[in-house]
């Protein structure tokens, strides 16, 4: 069976160290090299996938890369801008590529739950909230942006509060009320190998696919 080789950005933070794990331990992937974000010294020819868990200001050389020499790319980088958005989406023309800010099945079905019910309840209140470690830099969170997005897309608008805790990994709540009741969506992360085993298992989805721009929705159909 072929072993796709891995090139990893991001390799030294936390969630780096949690995806090096179990790309060692996988049965058809194999890690070239696990970086920062530098790209010198990097032999394209025995690379197949690029995963990129870096920083924004990273993100364009990483992924510009991977669409030059035609790699599949998959990153989970948050804090983009919307020429990083487009760039993902001309990317996509190209090269198969998988974005998404939060990798765990339970933020997609909240994600679900959450469209299904503001199209039916649009005259609630909705309010988002997130909470994470100290060392998180973006703020609000890619995920509550997601949510907010999911909720504009309905034509329901939202507010977000962020908040920094000590060593928190990750809590989502949306509050949707009304003057005579209220709803409460959460979901809480326990252990940040959730994420990681997420992005393993959209990478073994994104090897099998054509050029296209692949999200959890896709994962998931």
């Amino acid at each position: 069976m072929k072993k796709y080789s891995i090139l990893l950005f991001g390799g030294s933070g936390k969630m780096g160290k949690e995806l090096q794990l179990l790309i060692n331990s996988h049965n058809f992937f194999s890690l070239y090299k696990s970086t920062g974000s530098n790209l010198d010294g990097i032999d394209p020819k025995k690379i197949d996938l690029v995963i990129d868990f870096s920083n924004q200001k990273s993100f364009c050389n990483i992924i510009k890369w991977s669409k030059d020499n035609k790699k599949f790319f998959l990153s989970g980088t948050t804090g983009l801008t919307k020429l990083d958005f487009d760039l993902l989406k001309t990317s996509a023309l190209t090269i198969p590529v998988f974005w998404s800010s939060n990798m765990s099945t339970g933020i997609y079905l909240l994600g679900l739950c959450l469209d299904l019910i503001s199209k039916k309840s649009k005259n609630f209140n909705y309010n988002i909230e997130e909470t994470h470690h100290i060392e998180k830099k973006d703020s609000p969170s890619g995920t509550a942006i997601n949510l907010s997005n999911i909720l504009n897309n309905n034509n329901v608008d939202s507010k977000i509060l962020s908040n920094r805790k000590k060593q928190e990994l990750g809590i989502h709540k949306v509050d949707i009320s009304s003057p005579e009741e209220g709803l409460t969506l959460e979901h809480k992360t326990y252990n940040r190998s959730l994420f990681a085993k997420g992005a393993m298992q959209a990478a073994e989805f994104l090897v099998l696919q054509q050029p296209g721009l692949y999200k959890m929705k896709n994962l998931f159909s």
